[in-house]
């Protein structure tokens, strides 16, 4: 699945630079864009004179693949990244006492032992 649409259109150079750079504005900060447009801008330049068809045809699947898979694994980090301040957030536990309630702040490994030791329990 190509990161935009129209990754299926494209045939020409010209095409794939504007592409690629429009792919950049997904990428999650500046200094990853300004990597990107920079390594795009790079191997354009460097290819331009690139006149075999095929040869062309090749790179141009090949950055299209390239830039799906930069695209996915960032998504891959984004989710590790809120999966893991959630699992932050659930290790601030609320613990009731008989006469008040308090706050107290575990590490997940703790929450995880406590409860396995609870479920051998009550086996």
């Amino acid at each position: 699945m190509p990161p935009l649409v129209g990754a299926e259109l494209i045939q020409t150079p010209v095409q794939l630079y504007r592409y690629l750079l429009r792919c950049c504005r997904l990428l999650p900060n500046t200094a990853m864009q300004q990597h990107y447009k920079h390594a795009i801008r790079q191997g354009y330049n460097s290819h331009s004179d690139e006149d075999d068809k095929e040869r062309i045809q090749m790179m141009i699947q090949r950055a299209i693949t390239d830039a799906d898979w930069i695209l996915v694994h960032q998504e891959e980090v984004k989710s590790r990244v809120k999966e893991s301040s959630a699992a932050q957030e659930l290790s601030s536990l609320y613990v009731c006492d008989e006469t008040k309630s308090f706050t107290v702040t575990v590490s997940v490994n703790t929450v995880l032992r406590v409860y396995y030791e609870l479920c051998s329990f009550f086996q």
